[in-house]
């Protein structure tokens, strides 16, 4: 007949495995569990040496020799070798949990992606690299799992950019497993795209005639002119231009672009850096006689 105590280990050991297979912050510690044996002559102890693998069962005394509370230390000091490295039960997680639920979260936490970029990140990851490398384990992953992503791409036509931003995406995504403790080595420091991928024809873009300029030109406001302007000749990002205030006219000539505004908030700028932007002087000219914020 099963006792009450055996019951009350077993449900322990379940929720303990179950954590530790299925919570990040179970992961990086477990504290095992102690039990005497059948005739209670001997102490032994029980842990997980790795995620996945059968459950440990090791001597740690006699009865006569050592009370619960020195079993119980004994067993600590074996599991908190595992404890003290990480890596060894982290890396043992599939690239795409460790995507999903630790990379994804912390790029919007960190304030690093924005929703509409949040958005095109994300598919990216699902649509390009996932697939490829999603079931391997973190600590399993090598360059060159990276660079048959970059080849898969290239086989399928894609062109130089969009490969390289998945090359990019790559290189941060490893980045942060080695700063996690996924990873023990940045395996993306010498990824690159390959010379084969296709590269666009310029030559095929359209370009706009001065007479297409003014006739769109034409039709604004005032205001919206300046950002036009600005977006075409001075190369700001449309959110910056409308994040601009007038303190940022910091001298003749030339402006600062330090925040962004997009459907009514106010953020960094998109790369998170303040820059000096030289600017014509008829375009500097209209921005103080406007005398208004842009916001």
């Amino acid at each position: 007949m099963v006792q009450l105590q055996e019951v009350q280990e077993f449900v322990a050991e379940t929720r303990e495995r179950h954590a530790l297979m299925t919570t990040r912050r179970a992961r990086r510690y477990q504290r095992g569990s102690i039990c005497k044996s059948e005739n209670g002559e001997v102490w032994y102890g029980k842990y997980y040496p790795a995620p996945g693998a059968p459950q440990k069962r090791v001597q740690l005394g006699r009865t006569a020799a050592m009370d619960e509370k020195q079993a119980r230390i004994a067993l600590d000091e074996i599991v908190a070798v595992l404890n003290r490295t990480p890596a060894h039960v982290l890396g043992a997680e599939p690239v795409r949990r460790f995507v999903e639920h630790v990379y994804i979260p912390q790029k919007y936490e960190n304030g690093e992606w924005r929703k509409a970029s949040g958005q095109e990140a994300e598919y990216l990851f699902r649509r390009s690299i996932l697939p490829e490398i999603g079931g391997l384990c973190c600590r399993d992953l090598r360059a060159e799992h990276l660079r048959n992503v970059l080849r898969t791409l290239v086989g399928r036509s894609l062109s130089y950019e969009s490969v390289s931003k998945v090359r990019f995406a790559m290189k941060d995504m490893v980045k942060r497993m080695v700063a996690e403790q996924y990873l023990t080595c940045n395996i993306a420091e010498g990824l690159k795209t390959p010379k084969t991928a296709r590269r666009s024809d310029r030559s095929c873009l359209r370009r706009v005639t001065l007479a297409e300029y003014y006739r769109a030109w034409t039709v604004l406001d005032v205001r919206e002119r300046i950002a036009f302007d600005l977006v075409t000749f001075c190369g700001l990002r449309e959110s910056e231009v409308y994040g601009l205030k007038n303190r940022d006219l910091f001298q003749q000539g030339a402006i600062k672009v330090q925040r962004s505004w997009y459907k009514g908030e106010i953020n960094p700028t998109k790369t998170d850096e303040v820059r000096e932007v030289g600017i014509g002087s008829e375009i500097f000219e209209r921005l103080t006689c406007n005398n208004s914020d842009l916001i």
